[in-house]
């Protein structure tokens, strides 16, 4: 393929495509040293703002104070309507004493803080985006060729004790064949910069990813999510941070999850 737009290696960067648009822009950038670069610039960049980007609350008055005039003024609005007017109001209101590129990220980072604090009482919870980010883009890479499974077997007695010494978490595994839920092996990948366990399942033409890794500060908070086509749902035990990531629907993505916590908890009693 030629040199597509950048904006597609932003895309792919950010995990918003599907299998087949990250299968050739991914063979492309084997092959083309410009995309390449421009990709590790845009990891570099997300580094740098992840390691030197400062972060600023508004006080607990100001928000509140803030938010009870934003819904006095339009208590109607939609939510992303509420997100957009929320976040200029911040911005202006917020006093930021820096210079150049870091006045943008800080900006950025006292109004996505705002929004979350806002959005939750419209829209379900979701996740952080870096973090959903990861799921997504592991769902998709494993659907390509000889990315699926590294230990493959259907008996949790096999696949369990693999992931000993590999994943920093030693994640629940069962099996569910009555259900048409089927283990079909596990393998290693990363979310948040952690070695997860990934254990895979089949239910028709659906692949269900089910990743687990250490929870690193806050907990994830259960949630559902729709992103780029794919359902996740997520959800934290003891000291783990899991997620179920699939394209089947929400229904079923829900019906698998049920089975999965159920079994996860009883095998923890045992």
């Amino acid at each position: 393929m030629t040199c597509p737009d950048p904006l597609l290696i932003h895309a792919y960067a950010d995990a918003e495509l599907d299998a087949a648009a990250v299968l050739d822009v991914e063979q492309h950038i084997v092959s083309c040293g410009i995309c390449a670069a421009l990709r590790r610039d845009i990891e570099a960049t997300r580094s740098q703002l992840r390691t030197f980007a400062t972060y600023h609350r508004l006080t607990d008055s100001r928000r509140t104070a803030l938010l009870d005039t934003t819904m006095a003024a339009a208590p109607e609005r939609s939510a992303s309507t509420l997100a957009s007017a929320i976040r200029s109001s911040a911005i202006k209101a917020s006093a930021i004493k820096s210079r150049g590129y870091w006045l943008g990220a800080i900006s950025g980072a006292i109004a996505a803080t705002l929004v979350a604090s806002v959005l939750p009482m419209f829209l379900r919870v979701t996740q952080p985006s870096t973090i959903t980010s990861d799921l997504v883009g592991a769902h998709a890479r494993s659907l390509l060729p000889s990315r699926l499974i590294d230990v493959a077997s259907n008996d949790h007695h096999t696949v369990k004790p693999w992931f000993a010494g590999r994943a920093d978490a030693s994640p629940p595994v069962a099996d569910f064949p009555t259900q048409d839920f089927h283990l079909i092996g596990g393998r290693l990948d990363y979310i948040d910069g952690r070695r997860a366990a990934v254990v895979v399942y089949r239910h028709k033409a659906h692949v269900i990813n089910v990743f687990t890794w250490p929870a690193s500060g806050a907990a994830l908070q259960t949630s559902w999510q729709e992103r780029n086509g794919y359902q996740l749902a997520c959800w934290s035990r003891a000291s783990l941070n899991l997620c179920a990531v699939s394209d089947m629907s929400p229904t079923v993505l829900r019906q698998f999850t049920h089975l999965f916590q159920v079994a996860a908890e009883s095998n923890a009693q045992h």
